[in-house]
């Protein structure tokens, strides 16, 4: 039986703020007030990837149940989001802006939008402050991390959690090395805009 657990959402909350406090770019004293909050983001995904094994093992539920109850569950705020920000960019955004606005509506609406930030500007540049939809990023990278992590696990589902575990540790130690190695020197947003394997992985 799934047994919810209060604080683990306590810490996704926590998570979500420093986010936010992050954004803000609140200074205090001269200090920049939690300066390094973009961890929230790893911090909430690792959790994410902890709760979705635990509701894919203990409540056995279908391929088909799982990614209905995702769908039910985020998609109505993305709509909503993306209604929002579209009446936003009629009286914002430049003609120009506007198509750049289009590539990362569709690939918000599709969830791909963190490959089409990537060839654009860093996520940190002064340009992608005036993105609207740049937040989105995080969610294209947690769907592509639902469409790929149940399949896998039911894959290997008769078998032991620990050979399910070491793949995926296996795939993102590569994809790590890979990144350091041969991509961050090229562009620093590879390390914010591409899917790692394990980077949503904690095994319950």
């Amino acid at each position: 039986m799934l047994v919810y657990r209060k604080e683990l959402d306590g810490l996704r909350a926590i998570a979500v703020i420093a986010v936010i406090f992050y954004h803000l770019d609140i200074e205090v004293l001269g200090f920049n007030l939690l300066k390094g909050g973009f961890l929230g983001v790893d911090v909430f995904f690792v959790l994410s990837g902890y709760l979705i094994t635990s509701v894919i093992i203990e409540k056995k539920v279908t391929l088909k149940e799982f990614y209905q109850s995702r769908f039910k569950r985020l998609y109505p705020a993305l709509i909503f989001t993306l209604v929002l920000c579209c009446c936003m960019s009629y009286f914002l955004l430049t003609p120009i802006s506007m198509f750049q606005f289009k590539d990362s509506l569709l690939g918000s609406l599709f969830f791909y939008s963190n490959y089409v930030f990537l060839f654009e500007h860093s996520y940190v540049s002064d340009q992608s402050k005036l993105k609207l939809l740049i937040h989105t990023w995080s969610l294209s990278l947690e769907w592509q991390f639902y469409f790929l992590y149940p399949i896998i696990i039911y894959f290997f589902k008769k078998r032991k959690i620990f050979i399910i575990t070491l793949l995926l540790f296996s795939l993102s130690l590569f994809f790590y090395l890979y990144t350091q190695l041969f991509l961050m020197e090229k562009d620093i947003s590879f390390s914010l805009y591409i899917p790692e394997p394990g980077s949503c992985l904690l095994d319950p």
